[in-house]
């Protein structure tokens, strides 16, 4: 569950920071007086969606396996043998995660006014539903709790909040011929 509600938190926040920048986008499009075709406007908007696209792999790696939901919630990502995971597995999980094309997806589809571009992304949105799909079937179903991603990469979600205190470490009954 703290892996939803993490991926809930930063859902929450590119959705957040996509709505502030289409505020910006258009305010920036309605200035725009050229013959490119739009071409400019789409180089903008792509500009704008970078963020969006690249926020879970640039904050896991430069937060140490977590993105602003997982910090929140006290989990971050490792390789299978407990320690950091590396540049190649951070990419090769981000790869692998349905659902964050999902969100791009969805807003995409909101905001596309082009019925043919419509009909594409529904695709894409039917086919990154089957891979979240079966990322919440690997979840349930590993021993690992692992999404395809992480089996892919050799990583894991951990707790960073340890769930014992100082009473039960130090204060330990203990024999006589302890």
């Amino acid at each position: 569950h703290k892996r939803l509600f993490a991926w809930a938190i930063d859902a929450i926040l590119v959705i957040i920071y996509y709505i502030v920048a289409m505020n910006i986008f258009s305010d920036i499009l309605s200035g725009f007086h050229g013959d490119d075709n739009g071409q400019d406007a789409w180089a903008i908007f792509l500009l704008i969606l970078l963020p969006v696209s690249l926020y879970t792999l640039v904050t896991e790696i430069t937060m140490h396996g977590q993105t602003l939901g997982k910090k929140l919630l006290g989990v971050r990502i490792v390789n299978e043998t407990g320690g950091s995971a590396t540049l190649s597995q951070y990419t090769l999980r981000w790869m692998l995660r349905s659902s964050d094309l999902l969100v791009v997806l969805i807003l995409l589809a909101f905001l596309s006014r082009d019925p043919g571009f419509i009909s594409y992304v529904l695709n894409a949105l039917l086919f990154t539903f089957c891979l979240l799909l079966a990322d919440i079937i690997c979840i349930i179903a590993t021993k690992k709790s692992q999404r395809l991603g992480d089996m892919a990469a050799g990583t894991l979600l951990i707790e960073t909040r340890s769930k014992s205190n100082l009473n039960e470490t130090i204060f330990i009954e203990t024999g006589e011929g302890y």
